[in-house]
């Protein structure tokens, strides 16, 4: 399957994003309150939708 329709895709998004979102959560609950830490997440998740979109489909080659 290619790119962001892969499965695995999707859960390396809400692994990456859910832990960049809960140190987000605590940096700005603890540490400093300043709203634009809650762009992290969403730059993390873009990220890893951009790279799986421009993964060519030999990776997914097991011979």
């Amino acid at each position: 399957m290619r790119g962001w329709r892969d499965a695995r895709c999707w859960r390396e998004v809400l692994i990456r994003g859910g832990i960049t979102a809960i140190m987000a959560g605590v940096i700005y609950f603890a540490l400093v309150p300043e709203p634009l830490i809650w762009l992290a997440p969403v730059v993390v998740s873009a990220l890893v939708v951009m790279r799986w979109v421009v993964r060519p489909e030999t990776l997914d080659d097991l011979d």
